[in-house]
């Protein structure tokens, strides 16, 4: 019975003698069978078991069952079991991700946990072919690129998958001969999981054109990955060797990237800063890589804002990625034909209770963070509150750039601030004189006006943003 998956443990090198593997159960059919695996090498005196559960308390009397079979289960076969409770919808809403993402991050931080309380030294995991296909499907959608295209690898550092040579029906039909019941979690049938929705209405539509349709994916994710292993060997030598870090970020001789790299060697090269500078792969895709290309072509002082705060410049002889603090002061960035001149707002001193004032020119202002309650019922045109929760990336002072907007209503929609200042009927001339509060391309804060619906306090705001604006001849501008 367990022929198949022994080979496919072996090819890939997962399981070594005396290895201490902690086992991801959820008391689904996938985890129980990889359990019953696993079993079987401690009979023979292979490795030592242990087993972790994560009860995502989303689904109340459920959820407990789940968990009241995984120690039931562990009790009968003698496996230490480590179970933790995750509030995982709390955590999506302060952490503004979706609840799939959110159970995803802290199932592996109590994995990682657990493994070292326990010196584990492997994490195995139950994907199988099935989602190994529904996750290329879902990154493709998404956009992503040549890496992204291996799916699930089967030995991914501590972490192993031995049941990734199984399709779902595989695994259940042995069970079946196991005799062996498990948990259904209900939630898979909710389609507004984007996995659920791809297991439930594409995967079966992919099967009906062939029934081997998950198979031939794998063995896709497994081409992609002998492909980009000898890609990334090439192209780390290159990058190592032309790339200059700084503390905010990394440059790459321009003339080097555009007259010695093809189109392909771009990419690569550019796919590479972007993830360093990030630090992380998600949400950077081929779109954003391709954004950054097209740049090459464009003058110098042209720039681009990408997810996780980064800052894409295109220097006289360099192309600059950053994460947005490069420099405090930003002359050189162009919208239009005016320079835009910024200030960053030194978020680590609010933090830590420090009040920040610049003044510029004739205008002063004064950044705090104060409680909710300190906020003035009255409206002062001069001081504004902004909901400091919803602030994730640097945030700076400065004139308009292209492609900046707000947010102006309730429901989210927004409006340029090119047209904004139309609708205002502000003079061309005075546009580019006009400070304004911003994270990336939102605008917060039109000084001596408006402010975005995002970012107003509400009554779950936990720390606020006092701003208090004020000009020396005591006048004030205002742009409603």
């Amino acid at each position: 019975m367990w022929t198949k998956i022994e080979d496919f443990s072996k090819y890939h090198k997962m399981i070594e003698k005396g290895d201490r593997i902690l086992l991801g159960l959820s008391g689904g059919a996938d985890s129980i069978l990889l359990a019953r695996y696993l079993i079987t090498l401690v009979q023979r005196h292979e490795i030592s078991l242990f087993a972790v559960h994560v009860n995502h308390q989303l689904r109340g009397a459920e959820a407990l069952r789940d968990e009241a079979f995984v120690r039931v289960f562990c009790d009968r076969w003698m496996i230490p079991c480590h179970v933790y409770r995750e509030d995982v919808g709390a955590y999506a809403r302060q952490n503004k991700c979706s609840l799939e993402e959110a159970g995803r991050i802290l199932r592996y931080r109590c994995f990682s946990e657990c493994a070292k309380e326990t010196g584990c030294n492997k994490i195995a995991l139950a994907h199988h072919e099935d989602d190994l296909a529904e996750t290329m499907i879902f990154r493709m959608s998404r956009g992503t690129g040549p890496e992204g295209l291996t799916g699930i690898l089967p030995v991914n550092g501590e972490v192993i998958r031995p049941l990734l040579c199984l399709e779902k029906e595989e695994i259940r039909q042995m069970l079946t001969e196991l005799s062996q019941d498990y948990v259904e979690d209900s939630s898979n049938d909710q389609t507004d999981y984007s996995r659920n929705y791809i297991r439930r209405y594409i995967m079966p539509r992919l099967c009906e054109l062939n029934p081997r349709s998950a198979r031939h994916m794998v063995s896709l994710a497994g081409q992609m990955w002998e492909q980009n292993e000898f890609i990334k060997t090439h192209f780390d030598r290159i990058y190592e060797r032309v790339k200059k870090a700084d503390q905010a970020g990394i440059r790459v001789s321009l003339p080097f990237i555009k007259e010695e790299c093809d189109t392909f060697s771009q990419k690569e090269l550019i796919r590479r800063l972007l993830f360093d500078v990030a630090g992380k792969r998600r949400d950077l895709t081929s779109a954003h890589v391709e954004l950054v290309q097209n740049l090459l072509g464009k003058t110098p002082g042209k720039r681009l804002d990408l997810p996780h705060g980064i800052k894409v410049v295109l220097e006289p002889d360099h192309l600059y990625v950053h994460t947005g603090t490069y420099p405090v002061q930003e002359p050189d960035l162009c919208c239009g034909e005016e320079p835009v001149t910024a200030y960053r707002v030194d978020k680590k001193k609010l933090e830590k209770g420090r009040k920040i004032t610049m003044a510029l020119g004739e205008e002063e202002y004064e950044f705090e963070l104060i409680p909710p309650e300190q906020c003035e019922k009255w409206k002062n045109d001069c001081v504004k509150y902004f909901n400091y929760d919803r602030i994730k990336n640097e945030l700076f002072l400065r004139t308009r750039k292209h492609g900046d907007y707000l947010v102006i209503d309730q429901l989210g929609r927004k409006k340029l601030l090119r047209r904004y200042f139309i609708d205002q009927k502000i003079p061309v001339t005075e546009r580019d004189k006009v400070f304004l509060l911003a994270e990336d391309n939102h605008i917060l804060w039109i000084s001596g006006g408006r402010i975005s619906e995002a970012y107003k306090v509400t009554d779950k705001t936990e720390q606020v943003l006092r701003v208090t604006y004020s000009k020396k001849d005591g006048g004030k501008q205002r742009y409603e």
